[in-house]
């Protein structure tokens, strides 16, 4: 099994010793993902007399419940889900957006759009914003391009966002009047994150991070069910 070093001799004496490495907060965010990451693969691997020396009391399912009850108690804007920390900015966009949107991705096995829309917010946490609004853009595309396999449509695989915005509306999943609004998210993913940034570095601002991760949300969910409706 792999270390957080070599000095501890136990699990919980590793953490202790990392933690003490420095009090950079994302030192603290990163061994909190890699422990919870760890508790399904302990859970099956060992046995209760195994459990009880390392302190493994709670199965997988109880210990996120608890992290994330803690989190809420103390005003963490953090949710751990599906392997890894999302940060939450608003409570309600996380509940109605982001939550909804992880559900059907998984749900209806957009398995690609899914590994990139966790991707972005990944690099949210970690603040690398353009790599977020990067893999929101192809975590919106990823679902579309999806929902044409699926279909059968016959991609050649060059297929931009706007191209797949007009196959979904040519083929009656969504209604024309929407195609500016579906476009958005590719056009500031295109603006400040999809090209090389030349001779000056782009800095992109946080406001816009969140507001291309919850577009891309607010569209994943859209979209999934309009498509849920037009395969009845």
């Amino acid at each position: 099994m792999q270390r957080l070093h070599s000095n501890g001799h136990t699990p919980a004496a590793e953490c202790e010793y990392y933690l003490a490495l420095g009090d950079d907060i994302d030192i603290l965010l990163d061994l909190i993902e890699l422990s919870l990451r760890a508790v399904p693969q302990l859970s099956v691997q060992y046995d209760s007399s195994s459990k009880r020396q390392y302190g493994l009391s709670l199965n997988p399912e109880d210990a996120q419940k608890a992290l994330n009850q803690r989190f809420r108690e103390n005003g963490v804007g953090y949710e751990f889900t599906d392997g890894i920390l999302i940060q939450k900015d608003s409570e309600i966009l996380h509940e109605e957006v982001t939550k909804p949107a992880l559900f059907l991705l998984q749900e209806q096995q957009f398995k690609g759009a899914l590994e990139e829309f966790l991707q972005a917010h990944d690099h949210y946490r970690k603040g690398h914003y353009g790599d977020s609004i990067l893999n929101a853009g192809k975590a919106f595309e990823s679902t579309m391009k999806t929902i044409a396999d699926k279909e059968a449509w016959g991609l050649t695989g060059r297929e931009n966002a706007s191209n797949l915005v007009a196959l979904l509306i040519t083929n009656g999943i969504i209604p024309d009047y929407l195609q500016t609004t579906l476009l958005a998210l590719a056009t500031l993913r295109n603006k400040v994150a999809g090209h090389g940034q030349g001779a000056e570095p782009v800095a992109v601002p946080e406001h816009l991070v969140n507001y291309a991760l919850h577009l891309c949300g607010t569209n994943i969910v859209m979209l999934i069910e309009a498509y849920k409706e037009y395969s009845k």
